[in-house]
């Protein structure tokens, strides 16, 4: 290995060595396959280009074995630009994430140590993955899908990231397999209670605050136009890409080190027919530029947490705001905030953390560092969780659109160190010496014409 591999690698896997204890994921050689029934379908498709892309941010050696089929041009466009076969715009994802990688379209000539299939047509040793419509599935599971796809492609993204998830534990020794997996993200449930929602795709938000641009913000970004989503972006983030986010961004690939967060998530949006501008700063900044909040926006995406930006949001009287975050123990979260009806930003996380409790953002754990002689913190991150937390995100994005809103619970949690059976789910409620609680009268001026604004004025919250 060249010193500019190693360079690479040491910085990339930084965040993820960390958090596992171990190194072995470092020589896993992996099959990803997708059987020609899959393969001809949008669903297939973004499953098998989303694991590609998933698993390049960790695996080194990975073989990508499907039929010589074309791209679809919505797959093509949104998630393998430059069109060609299948196998082709998987191995250009995970080059492009991976410069140094071991990565190739066909029969490998290495032992195989691990593999993820997508289809139903699953070798006895594969892991099999499947997503149809608003389902993630995995395991036995697949067997229960019928063979028509889905204008709704959203559980498509979470099986990719369930089968990811199975590789990594398979490869780092877990005793215990993720086995049968179904999952909802329309009602977030597993098992027998997941249910299918409508075969509807897309929905129009307007104006978007999304604040932070880090691994949840960019891949929310990332899976919008995905989703069909329309809407107009205001984003703001003042960080630069560096190696150690390649191990969980989607969006983010090995050329974008050392360009700003913000105006890579910006540029994508745009060429994808969203308007989105660009502000590369904090905040706070941003509000006293009047680039955020002097139009009153319809939705806040709020997926940053330094600064104590979480209150300062909370000061601005915000609309409906939607996110992913992610937690120390292999967890993705869905955040809600129905204002004046559920609890707020700050409700959720006061100031005040217990002792050794880490903050949720970016896919990251605080855990003590090994190499470090002052007793701090390192942070460490897992290559899966961004885009989970990230599915969850866009499918409340999505259900927002429809009628008979909202549909689940404020807060859910999904374990990606259990057995993915089911989500935990939580009504959360404002807290009564928080600082939502003295917004009642200014909220309706300042949000009354924004487009959710049904949703907390004259009603009461269906949601238990």
């Amino acid at each position: 290995m060249s010193l500019v591999a190693e360079n690479f690698y040491a910085a990339r896997d930084s965040r993820t060595t960390p958090c596992v204890g171990q190194e072995d994921y470092r020589y896993a050689r992996v099959v990803l396959s997708i059987d020609q029934a899959e393969a001809e379908t949008l669903s297939g498709q973004v499953c098998f280009l989303i694991a590609a892309n998933l698993l390049s941010r960790w695996c080194r050696h990975i073989r990508f074995v499907a039929p010589p089929v074309g791209l679809l041009p919505r797959a093509a466009k949104l998630l393998a630009p430059g069109g060609g076969d299948l196998g082709g715009g998987a191995s250009r994802i995970a080059q492009g994430a991976d410069p140094h990688g071991d990565f190739g379209v066909g029969t490998p000539v290495w032992t195989v140590d691990h593999h993820l299939h997508v289809g139903r047509q699953a070798a006895l040793q594969a892991y099999p993955i499947l997503g149809r419509g608003w389902l993630a599935l995995g395991g036995g599971a697949v067997k229960q899908v019928v063979a028509r796809d889905s204008a709704v492609v959203l559980g498509a993204v979470l099986a990719a990231c369930v089968g990811t998830a199975q590789v990594f534990r398979a490869v780092l020794g877990h005793r215990r397999h993720i086995g049968s997996v179904r999952l909802s993200l329309w009602n977030l449930r597993g098992a027998e209670a997941a249910v299918d929602g409508p075969d509807i795709s897309g929905g129009e938000l307007g104006l978007v605050h999304l604040i932070g641009c880090g691994a949840v913000g960019s891949t929310i970004a990332y899976l919008t136009p995905l989703a069909g989503l329309t809407s107009s972006f205001g984003l703001v983030d003042e960080d630069l890409v560096d190696e150690s986010n390649l191990n969980r961004s989607p969006l983010f690939m090995a050329l974008d080190v050392g360009r700003p967060k913000v105006k890579i998530t910006a540029s994508y949006l745009r060429r994808h027919g969203l308007i989105a501008h660009a502000y590369e700063e904090w905040f706070d900044a941003a509000v006293r530029a009047g680039h955020l909040f002097l139009d009153r926006p319809n939705v806040v995406i709020p997926t940053a947490n330094d600064h104590d930006v979480r209150y300062s949001i909370q000061d601005q009287a915000p609309p409906l705001q939607v996110y992913g975050t992610t937690g120390r123990n292999w967890d993705a979260f869905l955040g809600r905030h129905i204002p004046l009806q559920e609890d707020c930003l700050a409700c959720r996380f006061p100031r005040a953390r217990m002792e050794g409790e880490a903050p949720l953002v970016c896919s990251t754990v605080r855990i003590p560092a090994p190499a470090r002689t002052d007793g701090g913190l390192a942070d460490a991150a897992l290559p899966f969780l961004s885009t989970a937390a990230a599915s969850l995100a866009v499918a409340e994005l999505v259900k927002a659109t429809l009628e008979g809103y909202p549909v689940n619970p404020n807060f859910a949690c999904l374990d990606f160190r259990g057995n993915l059976d089911d989500f935990v789910l939580d009504q959360r409620s404002s807290r009564a010496a928080c600082v939502c609680a003295s917004q009642h009268r200014v909220w309706p001026v300042l949000n009354g014409r924004s487009h959710f604004a049904p949703l907390s004025i004259g009603r009461t919250s269906k949601v238990a």
